[in-house]
């Protein structure tokens, strides 16, 4: 599976943006809404422990982690700290693409190399091409012309 996402800044209009707004403000209702809803069944399904019945209670596997206040509200507060600067529309474009494993033995010399600060190539071999300074050489001359 390829999985290509591209994100796009957008400029609506002040009627666009009233109605992304509308949108966004119906999607946190229903958030809130189901959230408040599996509360309710957790709740529904708590008892004390001396008065459990067995029959009637389900109970819950422990290997889940039970999302408590605490990490809650450490990403609300994670999530607050975000600047948000404007609109962006993700095109997320997905492919049932295979590739095949050829498991082929890599042919000829490797070579790996890098691009720095201190030398402008450096290889794998050892060999270190240091950086051109054609700017320096061109803003004498500008210099001694002027």
């Amino acid at each position: 599976m390829l999985v290509l996402t591209y994100s796009y800044r957008i400029y609506p209009d002040l009627e666009l943006e009233l109605q992304m707004l509308n949108w966004l403000e119906t999607c946190r209702q229903v958030y809130n809404h189901a959230v408040e809803e599996r509360k309710d069944w957790i709740d529904s399904r708590k008892c004390p422990v001396n008065a459990c019945s067995l029959q009637k209670e389900y109970i819950i596997p422990a290997d889940p982690p039970y999302p408590d206040s605490y990490r809650q509200k450490k990403g609300l507060t994670e999530s607050k700290k975000q600047k948000h600067s404007g609109w962006y529309v993700m095109l997320t474009l997905k492919a049932d693409v295979d590739v095949p494993n050829l498991n082929l033995p890599p042919a000829g010399h490797l070579l790996g190399w890098e691009v720095g600060l201190e030398y402008f190539l450096s290889t794998s071999d050892g060999e270190q091409v240091s950086r051109p300074r054609f700017f320096n050489r061109l803003h004498r001359k500008l210099k001694g012309k002027q």
